[in-house]
């Protein structure tokens, strides 16, 4: 036998029941993406951007494609392209380096191997700005990380990271 009405009871019972189902959970799996994701030409993404006219190419790469501006940020920076640069002065080298950069970054998505340049600069700034270290000091205390994590490492390069390390203490 199946319920015909509704109290506000049976109301109140579901919501109860998917609050504590759901609402702390973490969705997942939002964007699908597959090799039939990205299906823009060359020629689409120059007519696409220029079509934003004064518009920085920082804010139209997520509203043409799509994509997160820290994607858009990771794209602009391996392509060499001023992130405040408006589209209609995107030369055609430009828009070709900012394709094959975005084909770069969603083949890494695909594979699973996706390395965030910006990212890590700006967890690196805050790092150092947190510490009060410069970012040379930052660069070689990770170089110094890196060494001791290979586990490969002569007397030189420990003298080295004592030395490193007796700096800040």
């Amino acid at each position: 036998m199946h319920k015909k009405e509704f109290t506000s009871f049976d109301v109140s019972a579901v919501v109860r029941e998917l609050r504590e189902n759901i609402l702390d959970s973490r969705v997942n799996n939002i964007y699908q993406v597959d090799a039939k994701t990205f299906k823009v030409s060359l020629e689409e993404l120059q007519n696409g951007l220029r079509s934003f006219s004064d518009v920085e190419v920082v804010r139209a790469l997520p509203r043409f494609l799509s994509i997160g501006g820290i994607y858009a940020e990771e794209v602009l920076l391996k392509a060499s392209v001023d992130k405040a640069k408006h589209c209609k002065e995107l030369s055609d080298a430009e828009i070709d380096a900012i394709s094959e950069n975005i084909r770069k970054l969603l083949s890494q998505v695909l594979s699973g191997k996706l390395e965030l340049t910006k990212i890590e600069e700006q967890i690196d700034g805050l790092v150092a700005k947190l510490y009060g270290i410069s970012d040379d000091e930052l660069r070689e205390i990770k170089r110094c990380l890196k060494i001791l994590k290979e586990g490969e490492i002569n007397e030189e390069e420990m003298a080295e990271v004592q030395e490193t390390v007796s700096r800040k203490l």
